[in-house]
């Protein structure tokens, strides 16, 4: 038995949407609030960080406002509502893939299953793991140990697909799993330096995903 554990923003879909209405909405809470606009400083600070969090942070220190507002920043982020739809290939892949592979998303982003259900793809996975919701984050292992552990599959025989490396491949790379870079165009990330945290393949899109988890089959059978 072979499972293919996939990231969510980024990996399945274009989350630059879902970031720049998460923006927007922050900016339009502080313009309202303190007739600043933000919203061109938080695109800026994103490009550079890539963490929304750590971008308030800034655009607080920036502004000199109260530390307090980093929440209500975030909770506006979150309250957008933007229209999401999955990369072009990805409904391609999902039937593709070996009949007796299962399927998994493990995500550290909030409202995991909102976004699966605005993408179309609620209830086509076997397990759906939304860290936050766990109080845990893909930089322990418990989310990549939990979700095998339900899918009783070993981690020799499962993939693990992201967008980060540094975020998303460190613990599959040390639990053993097979790991892919999906390393699209647009992509602010770059390959980590050290090597716990590199990925085993680097593809351009999710095309090839099926025939990976085919080459996997081979070798581990």
């Amino acid at each position: 038995m072979t499972a293919v554990c996939f990231d969510l923003d980024g990996t399945l879909f274009d989350d630059r949407t879902y970031v720049e209405a998460g923006f927007r909405s922050a900016a339009a809470y502080l313009s309202n609030k303190y007739e600043i606009d933000t919203f061109g400083d938080m695109v800026w600070e994103y490009a550079i960080r890539r963490n929304f969090k750590t971008v308030f942070d800034q655009i607080i220190e920036s502004y000199g406002l109260p530390q307090e507002e980093v929440d209500y920043l975030v909770s506006a982020y979150h309250s957008s509502d933007p229209e999401l739809r999955p990369y072009p290939e990805v409904e391609t892949i999902l039937t593709n893939l070996p009949k007796e592979c299962q399927t998994a998303v493990i995500t550290g982003g909030k409202h995991g299953e909102k976004k699966l259900r605005k993408l179309g793809l609620s209830n086509v996975f076997d397990e759906v793991y939304v860290a936050p919701d766990n109080k845990t984050s893909k930089r322990q292992s418990t989310p990549f140990e939990t979700v095998l552990k339900r899918l009783e599959v070993c981690p020799k025989h499962a993939v693990f697909v992201g967008d980060n490396p540094e975020l998303d491949f460190y613990w599959p790379n040390d639990l053993g799993m097979l790991t892919v870079w999906v390393r699209r165009q647009e992509t602010l990330f770059q390959l980590p330096e050290s090597n716990d945290a590199r990925p085993q393949y680097v593809l351009p899109d999710l095309t090839l995903i099926p025939e990976i988890v085919n080459i996997l089959k081979k070798t581990t059978d």
